[in-house]
């Protein structure tokens, strides 16, 4: 209907504002990795064209449907570095759950 809508359900959906619609959305959710690579004591990072002088990140990308982690993180550092990276070495140091509302509750 266009009217605005408000985040419900802890991000999960979103309902319209409007009480003679009510619609529930589900926005798309795509799982990311975010990956610090290193060697020894070094680190690769990366820098979008755009950014501040001085300014570098980690590497990111999104993690296909069926995709490893270890295999998206090496398909991603390949992909945004030309860096050749062992899929067996990735190490997995966390993982998050899609953010719910305070105190972790996603009713």
């Amino acid at each position: 209907c266009g009217a605005p809508t408000r985040v419900a359900s802890g991000g999960r959906r979103r309902k319209c504002t409007r009480e003679s619609c009510g619609r529930t959305w589900y926005p798309r959710t795509d799982p990311v990795c975010i990956m610090l690579v290193t060697d020894g004591d070094r680190c690769l990072l990366g820098r979008y064209k755009a950014s501040p002088p001085g300014m570098w990140t980690c590497l990111a990308g999104f993690v296909e449907q069926a995709e490893r982690l270890e295999t998206a993180v090496a398909r991603e550092v390949l992909e945004e570095s030309g860096v050749e990276a062992d899929e067996d070495s990735v190490e997995i140091v966390g993982s998050q759950a899609w953010p719910c509302g305070r105190g972790g509750s996603c009713e």
